[in-house]
């Protein structure tokens, strides 16, 4: 998050070095009761909220450096919500506020001067009502100063230190074999499922005999893009299944992912 948020930091700091005669310093930090130093902007992450849409419900197998497989949980995906306020004179610090709404809505322009660090980042600019500002602020606990709210989508945390290798067996031919990839089969095909691998015509039919096998069985509940599999492969799902389907479709829809028209109709259905 540090990384993510000082990468912003740094983008406006430079946009501000360009302009003649900035006094402007780009910071990160908490807002202070006692006020913040004149001629800053200050960088304040706000909230952490976590992307449930896309989330893993089972053990990953990664390779490893040397060559292993191991299992890994999976990855943790976040939404940031960070407030840029200026703490100029009121003039300067519209003015400031102004360069940063322009700065942050040109990062994807095709200029060589703009780094791919934060050409990577999905910004998006959030217009929260008088009532949330007032809260917020009063959260803050500083002076109301002009300020502007983002919101960065999809920061993955992926978990590095709790994997643990994958064991190998002797198969008939005396070959080694991983059992989380050749003899446990079905696991396997979940994973490709939810790593967005395309399975083939023999891998399709097992894994909706599996994933159709877990629901008759009241197993633990199945992840969106099981459920999104189960849809397209024309298997009713019930009015829970449904919701939780349409709930992962609307939050994939606003990420700019491509819905078919089945998915369309389903997400309509629920919201008359």
């Amino acid at each position: 998050m540090y990384t993510t948020l000082d990468t912003i930091r740094t983008y406006l700091q430079d946009k501000f070095d360009r302009l003649p005669n900035n006094e402007c310093t780009v910071e990160l930090g908490a807002i202070e009761k006692e006020g913040q130093v004149e001629k800053s902007l200050l960088i304040t992450l706000v909230r952490i909220e976590e992307e449930t849409s896309v989330k893993k419900q089972h053990a990953q197998m990664r390779k490893t450096g040397d060559g292993k497989t191991c299992y890994a949980n999976p990855d943790v995906c976040l939404n940031l919500y960070f407030l840029i306020s200026s703490h100029a004179s009121y003039n300067h610090a519209l003015q400031q506020i102004n360069n940063t709404i322009y700065f942050l809505n040109s990062i994807y322009r095709d200029d060589d001067s703009i780094s791919e660090d934060i050409k990577k980042l999905s910004i998006e600019l959030q217009s929260p009502t008088a009532e949330q500002w007032n809260s917020l602020w009063q959260t803050l606990g500083g002076k109301v100063v002009p300020s502007v709210l983002y919101k960065l989508r999809m920061i993955t945390i992926s978990a590095l230190s709790s994997t643990r290798e994958v064991p190998f067996v002797k198969m008939k031919d005396g070959k080694e074999s991983e059992i989380g990839v050749v003899i446990d089969t079905k696991s396997t095909l979940r994973w490709k499922l939810e790593q967005g691998q395309t399975l083939n015509k023999d891998e399709t039919n097992e894994l909706l005999s599996v994933l159709t096998n877990i629901r008759a069985k009241k197993l633990p509940h199945l992840s969106p893009v099981e459920l999104r599999f189960l849809f397209g492969n024309r298997i009713p799902l019930d009015n829970d299944e449904q919701k939780q389907l349409v709930n992962y479709l609307v939050e994939l829809r606003k990420q700019d992912g491509v819905l078919s028209t089945e998915e369309e109709n389903l997400i309509q259905k629920y919201n008359k």
